[in-house]
């Protein structure tokens, strides 16, 4: 079996779902750096600043989840989105990340 994580902290975290118990015996094999695609704001450069009768929330939302982009922080980002998506009613993602799913929402590209 084969399963990828990534180090936090020095540490070797797995993917939630991949429950071991205390005591096995695991290979860590380092692997290359994932490939870095374009950043947040490259992404949605077109469409930033047209936006503007949005709730004031909105622009804080918006400015946290552009710096833990930059500052990695996957499972910051991702609870601001999920939060914002839930007080919108949102029920759909246009996400290929099962983390959308594990939070309630269909993700669109899975």
């Amino acid at each position: 079996m084969s399963v990828i994580g990534v180090v936090e902290d020095g540490k070797v975290v797995l993917p939630p779902e991949m429950q071991l118990p205390t005591g096995t015996r695991v290979r860590v094999e380092l692997l290359p750096p994932a490939e870095q695609g374009p950043s947040l704001a490259e992404t949605f450069k077109d469409y930033i600043g047209i936006f503007d009768d949005l709730p004031q929330t909105w622009r804080a939302t918006t400015i946290t989840i552009c710096t833990a982009h930059r500052r990695n922080e996957h499972r910051l980002r991702g609870h601001v989105l999920s939060v914002s998506m839930q007080e919108l009613g949102l029920t759909e993602a246009a996400a290929g990340d099962r983390h959308f799913e594990q939070a309630g929402f269909k993700a669109l590209l899975l």
